[in-house]
């Protein structure tokens, strides 16, 4: 190998991460978030699978799609910040800060109000559960890439999404009794 090779390929492989991190960052943000890493700890998450990605890219050939492997990298993470997370709780305080609700944040009230919903429905499923859920009904990824990249036969991907939807549905009926749905 000759001395230029060595910084042509690691300025190949920079701009190939570069690339990764601009085109799926975002989806790699959503899907920690609905594979239920709290809020605060999104940022550190999502660092966190780029610097896996960086270390690991040697893994994803040529020939797979990234994103049934980022989110197989997501998974781990997500299961590492929830642990994090139970080990470290929030502290609740007495009092509420008042905020002003103007009429124009009414919108985007209730669209937060709805995802907190979602996202405490997703918390109801088990882990196994919820990756494949959200892989297939939110993200659109083919059942194929997602048993690929969690590395399951296909029939229990079908099984746990089954599952899923009917948790799903059970727990949602639950909160409409309750009158949680905006």
């Amino acid at each position: 190998m000759q001395e230029g090779d060595a910084g042509r390929m690691d300025d190949a492989r920079s701009a190939w991460l570069r690339g990764l991190l601009s085109d799926h960052a975002a989806y790699v943000g959503r899907a920690l978030r609905y594979l239920g890493v709290p809020e605060r700890d999104l940022p550190d998450a999502c660092q966190e699978v780029f610097v896996v990605v960086a270390r690991r890219h040697t893994d994803l050939r040529g020939d797979t799609a990234p994103r049934p492997w980022l989110y197989a990298i997501a998974v781990n993470v997500a299961r590492n910040a929830r642990r994090t997370a139970r080990r470290r709780p929030e502290v609740p305080t007495a009092e509420l800060p008042e905020t002003e609700i103007a009429p124009a944040q009414l919108h985007s009230l209730e669209q937060r109000d709805r995802q907190a919903l979602a996202l405490r429905l997703l918390a109801t499923l088990s882990d196994e559960q919820r990756e494949v859920f959200v892989l297939h009904d939110v993200e659109a990824l083919t059942m194929a890439e997602i048993t690929a990249g969690l590395e399951i036969p296909l029939k229990t991907g079908y099984s746990r999404l089954r599952l899923a939807r009917e948790a799903l549905s059970r727990a949602l009926g639950r909160a409409r009794a309750r009158g949680e749905t905006p």
